[in-house]
Formats: structure tokens, sequence, C-alpha cells
């Protein structure tokens, strides 16, 4: 009888205590996460893409090239954006990204030449902005492996897009929505990229397109089943820089404390139960 009362008590002490180890790979337990870049630092995404973003609640990335502004210099034609336009876009919680000092492919100068660029134009966005740019946008997409390696060695790059899914052009809502349908059917980061937005670069041909795939997008995200953030969130996340993580719990939970603070449960998209928490700290764990 002894030995029976013994047994029950361990097993009730593991079930009323323990460590959840299994991190959502994205963030809330999504089933997958998207990042929405704009190439070139253009006005258009300060006059057009930054009202509807921010009206959807949507945060995404804007890769600056600070030559072009400096010098007013136009991207197919069409004017980049001020610096004070840039503020404002920081301002409200998006990314600016470092796209070269002057858009130089840099497979086509020394690794010394690329350091310089990445530099140059940190230094200029901080400047003006007062943000330190943390990824980079390949110009060109040019992006041999030696140096994607040198770009992400450097002291100040934690990411580099490597890998992107053009959005513009004669891309369809149908089409947009199926490349996200794809994502969270296989669990993937996926990265969307244009230039321009009624002209330039891969420039939509009807923009009501992305209007329509971002309000797609957003109910996705408030249902729970995608995670939209700016790319170098999503990086951060998945590297392991964050402080904070999901931790997946194989039941409903009575307790969750982490250092004595008592924290929130919750269900995610499938029914899984999750904690938001600082990542690499035991949480105890009652059922």
């Amino acid at each position: 009888m002894k030995r029976l009362l013994f047994t029950l008590a361990i097993i009730l002490i593991f079930s009323c205590a323990s460590s959840a180890q299994t991190l959502a790979p994205f963030k809330g337990n999504a089933k997958a996460a998207v990042s929405y870049t704009f190439d070139d630092g253009l006005e258009e995404h300060y006059t057009m893409v930054l009202p509807v973003i921010d009206s959807l609640g949507i945060k995404a990335t804007f890769w600056i090239i600070a030559d072009n502004i400096d010098k007013r210099i136009p991207m197919v034609g069409h004017m980049p954006v001020t610096w004070q336009q840039l503020c404002t876009i920081a301002d409200h919680g998006h990314e600016l990204g470092n796209h070269g000092f002057t858009h130089t492919a840099v497979d086509w100068i020394s690794f010394e030449e690329g350091d310089r660029e990445i530099e140059r134009n940190d230094s200029a966005i901080f400047a003006h902005t007062g943000v330190h740019p943390v990824s980079f946008c390949f110009p060109g997409n040019g992006r041999p492996s030696a140096n994607v390696k040198r770009v992400l060695e450097h002291p100040s790059i934690l990411g580099a897009r490597t890998y992107e899914t053009g959005i513009g052009g004669d891309a369809t809502v149908e089409q947009l929505d199926e490349w996200l349908y794809n994502a969270m059917v296989r669990g993937e980061w996926v990265v969307g990229m244009t230039h321009g937005i009624t002209h330039g670069w891969d420039y939509f041909k009807n923009p009501d397109v992305l209007w329509q795939h971002l309000n797609h997008a957003k109910a996705l995200a408030d249902s729970g089943q995608l995670w939209i953030a700016t790319f170098a969130e999503v990086n951060a996340y998945r590297q392991g820089f964050t402080e904070t993580a999901t931790y997946i719990l194989p039941r409903k939970p009575r307790k969750v404390t982490q250092r004595g603070k008592r924290l929130i449960p919750y269900k995610s998209w499938d029914g899984t139960w999750c904690v938001d928490a600082q990542r690499d700290i035991k949480l105890k764990i009652k059922y």
C-alpha cells in the first residue's frame, strides 16, 4: 500500500509541475509567417502603401538606398521618399532595412567595397532617422554564396534577404492568396517583394490586387494562422535572437509561471495550448 501511494505521489508531482521544451516555429504557433518587403524606398511606399498597412495593423520592411534620397535620384522614373517620410514610416513601427548606399550589386565589387556600401548606408539612415538597420537586401538580388557569407558576417547585419517571391506585375489576388495557402501547408516563412505600385519595376497592373491580398492576409493573421511581421522580426525569432518565444504545451494548464511571474496561456489556431514567455528560462507548469 505504501509503495502504491509513493508511486501515485511521484506521478502526481510530474503531472502537476513540468517544463515545456517545445518552441513554436512561428510566434503564436502560427502555421506560417510572411514578411512584406518594398524595395528602393520609393515615394509611393509612403503615399500609397503606408496608409493601407497602417489601417490594417500590418508591419512591413522598406529597403533603403541613402544616396538616392540625398541626391533625389529617381528609380525607373519614380522619386524616392524623403528622410522626413522615412522617419514617419519608422515611427509607425515599420522596418528600415539596408539596400546598399548606392544600390551597387555586391557581386560586382570587392568585399571591402561591399562593406563600405553597408556601412555608409547604415550611417546615413541612422543619422537621418535614428534607426540602425539590422538586415540587408542585396541590390539587384545578386547574391553568390561568397557574398552572402560575407554580408552575414558583417557585425551590423543580423539577417539578409536571400530568397523572395515577386508579388507585383501581373499577379492576381488568387495567385497571391494561393502563395500564402501553400506557405501554411508547408509551414514556411515567405517573403514578398515588390518595387513600384503604379509604375516602375514590377509595378502592379492593378494595385487593387495588393490591397485585396493584404486584407486577406490580415484575416488569416487575425485567425492566428499566419504571422505577419517585418523581415528583421521574423529573422530574429527564427534565429533565437529575441528574448521571448512561444512555447507549446501538451494540454490545458492550471497554472504557468516563470521566475515567479504568472503567465496567461492561450489556444492557438488549431486548439493547441501555448504560452508566450522569455526564451530559454525554465517554465513551471501545473496541469
